[in-house]
């Protein structure tokens, strides 16, 4: 009797971590499981230092979440990296990243790499310039996920950020199957304050 409630707690134990998705956080699970701080400027949005499952590549981790859906939404900041203009050392690291993620994941759904028409940033050697000026898309995506150990997980964004012309970084989002049901609960929840 003994052995039977010790396999069965942990399969328990195994399915809880089964289920976490992106840096180990665990869609649907209430933030204050993690050490993480509320973003007061933003409903739902809360700040986290590190993971359960920290990945050298990123520095911070943003989480958002409503009261009745728990996490629907988990975002790795990346570390900054030293470039140039053209970004090469920026388009390097989303590339391993990439070829990561197609491990568990799958082939990516849908890659961009597009300049937003009138862009003034359109030079090759102004490529981390135009991502910063939000003038360029460069994004993979990874959509419909169908994962049996991430039940509760949908889709993918792994995107080139800068923070200059010689500085980029890449950001890692991973939302929810219910995530629009989410941000609509946290968008309501501020309008009653009115």
């Amino acid at each position: 009797m003994l052995r039977n409630i010790i396999v069965l707690s942990l399969a328990l134990i195994t399915c809880g971590f089964a289920n976490a998705s992106g840096f180990g956080f665990q869609m649907g699970k209430a933030p204050s499981n993690y050490k993480c701080t509320a973003i007061n400027a933003q409903p739902g949005a809360y700040s986290c230092s590190t993971a359960p499952k920290p990945h050298s590549a990123f520095e911070s981790y943003i989480l958002k979440a409503s009261e009745k859906h728990g996490i629907c939404w988990v975002k790795g900041i990346g570390r900054d990296i030293d470039d140039n203009g053209y970004g090469s050392n920026t388009k390097s690291a989303h590339a391993e990243l990439v070829t990561l993620l197609s491990k568990p994941y799958g082939p990516v759904d849908e890659s961009l790499d597009l300049i937003l028409p009138g862009s003034l940033w359109d030079e090759p050697n102004e490529w981390l310039m135009s991502i910063k000026k939000k003038e360029r898309i460069f994004t993979s995506i990874w959509k419909d996920l169908a994962v049996t150990s991430k039940p509760d997980l949908d889709r993918i964004y792994l995107a080139v950020s800068a923070t200059g012309s010689k500085t980029g970084w890449v950001g890692l989002e991973y939302y929810a199957k219910y995530h629009d049901d989410c941000a609509q609960a946290n968008a309501e929840s501020e309008s009653d304050a009115l």
